[in-house]
């Protein structure tokens, strides 16, 4: 049980993990953006559905709760990390309403800390790069005969926890008009049209997140750029890059550990940008680390 467990919460390179976060990722969107709808639907006929609502996504959070600390190698170390903190708050408002310690109000306001769990949802492809490597490809990067993956940087998942949640408010604006048109024939239209435009926004979100970074292997470097339709793959030689400089100016680059960096090359390109950047100084010292090895191994 206690395997069954680390594989469904702990193990990224498991598809029943995979599934479950997917699960987990949709449910906190469908319960922060219904949010509103529960604070103006107080008193109505609705208040009963609402409330049972809410009580389902808590036992849902609360069971996957006491599953990952149950499947933790070590659960005192789970409870102390931030993924602990983040699946208690998410819980926690709920139980402390139901003991009449809060209001009703402050527990749906407390709800907005459920985002914060989407920073753990995409953890999948990138927790362990061995994975990666023996699958040969990722997306529409292939690795050539006796390529080795070792550094994958990536966009900052702060940037993608503030997009989805904007995403998300848009969502919650959305079906707070449609109740507020009392769900007739045009409000459902309505939603239709606009819900379909925000679907793309999510779509854009989880793509820039997941799929654009910067791979860099012991022969080269890839910067992947997707789009809603095809992507860009900028590839270079480690002895083409002359220089790396990264970019960490201004308040929110400090605050959130992002950044920019620009590549210089000898190739065709003189200069290739990568901006929004998690840990960029980590990202540039990857990349030298890399280019040291190839430049020894070629004087051999």
């Amino acid at each position: 049980m206690k395997k069954f467990c680390f594989e469904c919460f702990h193990d990224y390179t498991n598809k029943k993990f995979q599934i479950i976060q997917g699960i987990i990722g949709f449910l906190v969107i469908i319960s922060v953006a219904t949010a509103p709808l529960q604070w103006f639907s107080e008193g109505s006929n609705d208040t009963l559905f609402w409330y049972s609502f809410t009580r389902v996504i808590v036992s849902i959070f609360t069971i996957e709760f006491l599953l990952r600390l149950y499947g933790a190698p070590s659960r005192l170390k789970y409870l102390w990390s931030l993924q602990g903190f983040v699946d208690l708050i998410s819980i926690i408002p709920f139980y402390l309403y139901r003991l009449g310690l809060i209001s009703k109000n402050i527990a749906l306001i407390l709800r907005g800390f459920r985002m914060l769990k989407l920073i753990f949802v995409d953890e999948t492809h990138f927790a362990h790069l061995p994975q990666i490597e023996n699958q040969g490809h990722y997306g529409l990067l292939t690795f050539n005969q006796d390529e080795k993956l070792a550094y994958i940087a990536r966009r900052s998942p702060w940037l993608f926890l503030l997009e989805t949640i904007f995403n998300t408010f848009l969502l919650g604006i959305i079906l707070l008009t449609m109740a507020f048109m009392e769900w007739e024939w045009y409000a459902l239209l309505f939603g239709v049209l606009f819900g379909g435009l925000l679907f793309f926004f999510y779509l854009r979100t989880w793509l820039n997140h997941h799929y654009d970074a910067i791979y860099v292997t012991n022969q080269r470097i890839v910067i992947v750029d997707k789009e809603l339709f095809g992507a860009v793959l900028n590839g270079m030689p480690l002895y083409e890059i002359t220089n790396i400089i990264p970019d960490t100016r201004g308040l929110l680059n400090t605050l959130l550990r992002m950044g920019s960096i620009d590549i210089e090359t000898s190739g065709p390109e003189d200069r290739i940008g990568f901006p929004y950047i998690h840990n960029p100084y980590k990202a540039v010292e990857a990349i030298n680390q890399q280019k040291i090895a190839y430049n020894l191994k070629q004087k051999r």
